[in-house]
């Protein structure tokens, strides 16, 4: 006989139940945004029990790249776990005491206790309207009305059918305002009826675990945390989204008094992330970390023969933008300096940082943007430049002289290219530009244009004229520029021209006269840099010839 015997495999596992996350309603703590997108920050008390917890931290954009989640914290804790989750704010499970489900039943019984009582007066309208019909019959089969009563006289019989024809009209009239009663009730109740229908099937479809009611999703991040024991941490989590942006503009101040120059710095930033930022520390950045980061690779190029004709193209050069490092730091005053300053702006409490791809402006001053999708200003940083002011004219293309401020030194400001408003003397006077990506030691700033310097440019005729030698044609062209400073100051000055170039061995150009300028071989240019004295005149001329094939013919020349 064969003993059978029976392996018992006893499995033990931890069998995990579904709980309830731990709901915590958070606010943004600090903000990096970038020119494209923000990196959101959050920190959180909280305190965690023994065993695994999870966390639903709401209070965050919806638009977030999950992908970009970075969690951390403070104390003995383990981190598990991280995810962005979309829920809706009501709980759908069929509890009694589910809010969803009473927020219903209650609002069913008061449509119920509106429509009994209707259900009473309709009951007492219909009361009415019967014993009108037996008082409208009792009235028609009367013997008088009928006329087969024999004792009757005719006076009785009068009497009787006056009374008849009174009573028989209030009759009606009673009965159609008690009809119009009734159907103006029925008409209530029928909506009442099916308004319960319409919460009856609502309450079907949170018994079905479906989102009604119109609720609004609750976004949050879900955090899963594991401690040994109960204890109290923080916990930090930040998440990047596109949806703010910064662009720089500035506003550069002159005075015609002591040719300073005042730039201040300032910052549009636009959020849309649908979570409104009070107050919180905001970092402005130049960098883009929606860019790839991953270094270009240059793979092999081979040379192939084609059969069409290639064109030709021509391309400009781009030149990418320099980061420029600095920084930059406020001071402490006592409570006597204090009295007697001025009000400050926020770019006294702003900090340059830098790192290796990027520079950053670090705001000390909270700040409560809204989530409005408008641009809200905020000052960067302040700065007294250290500038020459010079006029700049070419009265070939425009007579008008334009101030330019021409700044050393300038790789130090931490500047990015943006848009300028001008300030002259107080008074506002256009817009510029500034580009720092210009590789150059001196940054140029236009200022506008300054209606006192007068320029006037005039050709000579008597000395422009026209010629034939040994069969070639001579051209010359002759000019007069004068330059008047009208305003209560010296200037320095510089005037352009220029004399026309050649690139054929038929076509030769001599500058006559130049009056003192200096040549541009390269580019034909002509340059006068000068002092004007107030209210000083100065007057410079050139020519220049030009000699060509008389049977050919150029171009203007002007």
């Amino acid at each position: 006989m064969k003993t059978k015997f029976v392996v018992l495999l006893v499995m033990c596992c931890n069998l995990s139940f579904a709980q309830t996350p731990k709901t915590i309603s958070c606010k943004p703590e600090k903000a990096t945004v970038y020119f494209t997108g923000a990196q959101i920050y959050y920190s959180e008390n909280v305190t965690i029990p023994a065993g695994t917890t999870e966390f639903a931290f709401q209070g965050v954009s919806p638009f977030i790249d999950p992908s970009t989640i970075i969690t951390g914290g403070k104390g003995e804790f383990t981190i598990l776990d991280a995810q962005f989750n979309t829920r809706y704010p009501e709980n759908m499970e069929t509890k009694p005491d589910n809010p969803l489900l009473m927020k219903y039943k209650k609002a069913i019984k008061t449509k119920q206790d509106s429509s009994y009582e209707l259900y009473y007066q309709l009951m007492l309208i219909q009361a009415n309207k019967e014993a009108l019909i037996i008082e409208k019959g009792f009235l028609q089969s009367n013997p008088i009305i009928r006329g087969t009563s024999k004792r009757d006289s005719l006076v009785l019989m009068k009497d009787a059918i006056e009374y008849y024809r009174q009573r028989q009209g209030n009759i009606d009239a009673e009965w159609v305002k008690l009809t119009r009663e009734q159907d103006k009730l029925t008409a209530i109740k029928t909506q009442l009826e099916t308004g319960i229908a319409e919460i009856n099937e609502l309450i079907n479809k949170v018994n079905q675990g479906s989102p009604i009611d119109n609720a609004q999703p609750i976004y949050e991040i879900l955090v899963t945390v594991s401690a040994d024991v109960a204890i109290a941490a923080s916990i930090q989590f930040n998440y990047y989204t596109a949806s703010a942006s910064w662009a720089p503009e500035y506003d550069l101040k002159a005075t015609s008094t002591d040719n300073s120059l005042t730039l201040i710095q300032k910052a549009k930033l636009i959020q849309s992330t649908a979570v409104d930022w009070k107050d919180v520390k905001l970092t402005l950045s130049t960098g883009n970390p929606s860019l790839r980061n991953t270094r270009p690779t240059l793979n092999p190029l081979f040379v192939q023969l084609i059969n069409y004709m290639r064109e030709e193209t021509l391309s400009k050069n781009s030149t990418s933008l320099n980061e420029i490092t600095s920084t930059t730091t406020g001071g402490t005053f006592s409570n006597d300096e204090l009295k007697d300053m001025d009000a400050k702006y926020s770019f006294d409490y702003s900090t340059v940082k830098t790192n290796m791809v990027q520079v950053e402006y670090a705001i000390a001053l909270s700040y409560s943007i809204p989530s409005d999708g408008k641009p809200h200003t905020i000052a960067i940083q302040k700065k007294e430049l250290n500038a020459n002011f010079e006029y700049y004219c070419v009265p070939k293309l425009d007579k008008d002289a334009f101030l330019q401020a021409r700044i050393v030194d300038w790789e130090d400001m931490n500047l990015v290219y943006g848009e300028a408003k001008i300030y002259f003397d107080n008074s506002y006077v256009g817009k510029s530009t500034i580009n720092p990506t210009e590789m150059d030691d001196t940054l140029n700033i236009d200022l506008g244009r300054d209606k006192t310097i007068l320029v006037e440019r005039k050709l000579i005729k008597e000395k422009s004229k026209t010629g034939f030698v040994d069969g070639m044609k001579t051209v010359t062209r002759s000019f007069t520029i004068t330059v008047r400073n009208t305003k209560a100051n010296a200037i320095n000055f510089v005037l352009l021209d220029q004399i026309p170039l050649s690139n054929q061995k038929d076509i030769t150009v001599t500058a006559e006269e130049t009056s003192g300028a200096k040549l541009d071989e390269q580019t034909g240019s002509l340059t006068w840099n000068m002092n004007l004295k107030s209210k000083e005149t100065k007057t410079f001329k050139f020519t220049y010839t030009v000699k060509y094939p008389g049977s050919q013919q150029i171009n203007p020349l002007i």
